[in-house]
């Protein structure tokens, strides 16, 4: 099934096991923040990317 609304995957660089990479289509955006799971602690960017996609 396709996604018709925007849809914006963050991981975090190095994650083996994100669904990010697999995900595909017009509406798909990715976006790496940091380093691992834990987004090498840069909570504020992951913040404001989320807000800026609503």
């Amino acid at each position: 099934e396709k996604l018709s609304l925007p849809v914006t995957c963050v991981q975090g660089e190095g994650e083996s096991d994100s669904a990010c990479p697999s995900l595909k289509g017009p509406n798909i955006r990715t976006i790496t923040i940091g380093e691992g799971h834990h987004f090498g602690g840069e909570y504020q960017r992951l913040v404001d990317v989320i807000l800026r996609r609503r």
